[in-house]
């Protein structure tokens, strides 16, 4: 967003995922139609929460991207960037992973929510918020070949199995699968 512009709104948007209560909303989910702004809402939040070193991970699905608009990819890439932001991440997502040659070649999102962020996770002493940014999760393919996906972000979302700290910011059009799952 350009300077001064939308502040009320990124400011609520950061009161969301600021909110240190346990019950506290994991997801806020922005839509709109195309060309509405909310790439450009989620890139300035992303940047606010990088400088505070609180931003996780920022992932994009783009449709000219084949490698970006596959689900399969998505929680690898997120995995990766936690790592990269947290490194007692790191060591707990390798030792998930260091004997399982299969598990780090799944594509499966159901599998790789659990194992690349819901079990690395379970041991974090992490204090604050720590952000992920989801952009056009509507540009993540098809109903069908997204419903894995939100299938497996609802599920943990509602089993509350994701730690307490991490805030999913998720922009996406008003698709109907996306509003039902989320």
């Amino acid at each position: 967003c350009l300077p001064g512009t939308r502040e009320t709104f990124i400011g609520e948007i950061c009161d969301i995922i600021n909110n240190p209560a346990d019950d506290a909303p994991r997801v806020c989910l922005l839509t709109g139609v195309a060309g509405s702004g909310k790439s450009a809402i989620a890139h300035t939040v992303a940047r606010l929460y990088d400088q505070q070193h609180r931003l996780g991970s920022s992932y994009c699905f783009d449709t000219s991207h084949a490698a970006t608009r596959h689900p399969g990819n998505f929680f690898s890439t997120i995995a990766r960037d936690l790592s990269d932001h947290d490194p007692q991440y790191k060591e707990c997502l390798w030792e998930v992973v260091k004997d399982k040659r299969t598990l780090r070649m799944s594509t499966s999102p159901v599998e790789q929510l659990e194992e690349f962020i819901a079990r690395p996770s379970e041991h974090l002493d992490v204090i604050g918020p720590i952000l992920v940014v989801v952009d056009a999760l509507d540009e993540s393919g098809d109903r069908t070949a997204r419903g894995s996906l939100l299938s497996a972000l609802s599920k943990r979302i509602t089993e509350s199995k994701l730690p307490t700290n991490l805030r999913l910011l998720i922009t996406a059009r008003p698709e109907s699968d996306i509003l039902a799952m989320l």
